[in-house]
Order: structure tokens, then sequence, then C-alpha cells
């Protein structure tokens, strides 16, 4: 457990970051167990029984614990329970009563901090699959006007608090309500056009007329509908956690859906989202630059 610290010490100013994973199962010793930091507490979440190290190391403090087997959706959280963390020096909201969905993925950071770095003045981003808007966010800071765009009237309400926190107005960004996969459709219709377009969405989930979506299946159908949408010379970011889904397959699946792709560059999860022997990596992400 002190190995797990240290590396994780040393990869974060803890005032411009102070949350990250503490433990990444087997890769820091602790097989079925993830340890997330949130700013001074802490989310145990269990694939298997409870470790019992894992949890006397961390037994005097605010520590969490969660099931992988039962979890509360994040629809449950209630606004009085969330907490202030802070990454890449922007603020977000979270909730450890929501489980899994805690209000913030992990593992995107680096993906948010390259939006910060990006100039973004004046350009328009499309947030597809927003859930809170932590990406929505990171562009804003960077000068775009942003349209997020997701499923849970709640979730879009929490990226919105997230906004206000930062001193962005969210009233100078647009907020969508519905269906990604039925809104790109409309939005493409409309004739709509934004410089760029991200992409993230879960890896199964049930779309409009209960139709069944799957990463590993139809990535490539999603991204044939974002396409349109990216202005010639701009930016579609894709990504996935499905752990079926190779590298060379994600980025085959993008290229099918985007032939007008000239560009791209792929990552995976960040430093302390270790990887134990003979394990793979399952976050996968391509920025692609479009004709």
């Amino acid at each position: 457990m002190t190995a797990a610290r240290e590396f994780r010490s040393l990869l974060f100013d803890p005032a411009d970051t102070n949350t990250c994973r503490l433990v990444s199962g087997a890769a820091d010793g602790f097989p079925n167990a993830m340890l997330d930091r949130y700013g001074d507490r802490l989310l145990a979440q269990w694939y298997a029984q409870p470790n019992p190290a894992l949890r006397e190391a961390f037994a005097a403090g605010k520590l969490v614990e969660r099931s992988m087997e039962k979890q509360p959706t994040g629809e449950t959280a209630l606004p009085e329970s969330r907490f202030e963390i802070v990454e890449n020096g922007l603020k977000f909201l979270i909730s450890l009563d929501a489980g899994y969905s805690t209000g913030l993925f992990l593992d995107q950071r680096e993906n948010r901090r390259r939006l910060l770095a990006s100039d973004l003045r004046n350009k328009t981003v499309l947030n597809t699959f927003a859930y809170t808007c932590a990406f929505s966010v990171a562009a804003a800071r960077a000068g775009a006007i942003v349209t997020s765009l997701d499923l849970s009237k709640r979730y879009l309400d929490w990226g919105r608090d997230n906004f206000r926190l930062n001193d962005i107005n969210p009233d100078a960004h647009d907020f969508i309500y519905g269906d990604c996969f039925d809104w790109l459709a409309r939005l493409a219709k409309k004739g709509r056009s934004y410089d760029m377009v991200l992409l993230d969405p879960p890896t199964f989930s049930t779309v409009k007329k209960g139709r069944a979506f799957s990463a590993e299946k139809d990535y490539a159908k999603l991204v044939a509908l974002a396409e349109p949408l990216v202005k010639a010379g701009g930016t579609l970011f894709c990504s996935t956690n499905a752990r079926s889904l190779s590298p060379q397959r994600f980025m085959e699946a993008v290229q099918r859906g985007a032939p007008r792709v000239r560009r791209m560059k792929f990552a995976t999860q960040p430093f302390d989202f270790r990887v134990a022997s003979g394990e793979k990596p399952y976050l996968k992400t391509v920025w692609a630059e479009l004709d």
C-alpha cells in the first residue's frame, strides 16, 4: 500500500489535482479491489470480498465501500450529498452516494487536460453522452462555446452546477436533453456543424425504441452519425472502455465510420490506472483530425 501511495504522490500536485486512482487492482498488489481518492475521501470498490489489509490501511480515513456486484445509480445522488474536488485546476462536484457513477470518470483526466491546453477560443464543441459535463467544462474554460447532450436531465443539471462552480455561466452554452443517437441525426438534418465533436458512449446501452447499442459492434455506426457534424479541418474525439475491443479494431471502426479522417492520435488510460502483467488497458481513445 505504501508503494501505491508513493507512486501516486509523484504524479500529482494536490493543489492542482486531488483526485486519482490510489489502488488499481492486481497491478498494485490488491486483486479484485479498486481504491479512488476524491479529495479527503476514499471510495473502495470490491469485485469480490473486501480486502482486510486494504480496509485496515484506511480505517481511520473517510472510506466509503461499494460492491461492484450491486451498484446504486448516479440518478439517486442528492445535491446535498455532493462535495468539491479539483482536477487539472478545475472544480467538480462528486457524490459517493452514487456508487460507480460518482460524477467524474477519473480515467479521462488526461483527455480533459488536452482540452484545457487547446486553443478553443470562439470554437464550437458538441459533447455527446455528456454525463455531468466534465469535458464540457474543460472545453468552455479553454474558450469554446459548448453544447452538452445527454439522456439524463439530472446529470445535465449536475453539469450546469459544475459550470457555475468554475465561474462559467451555463446560460452562455447549450444543454440538450435527449437520445444522443437521435439528436446526432437531427442536428445533421438541421445543418449544424461543430469544430469538435466528443463521443464517449457507454459500452452497452439501450437506445431509442429499445434498440441495443454495443461499442464492440456498433461504434462505426455511431461515428458515421457524428462525422457530418464535424466541420472541415475539425476534430472528432472517440473513446470506449470496451475491454473486448482491441485498439486496432477500435481505430478501424473510427476510420470506417469517418472516411474524412486524415490523422489519428491514440491514447489509453493514465498512469495511476496501472495495468498488471498479462492484462491489457481497457480504455481506448482517439483524437481524429478530419478533412
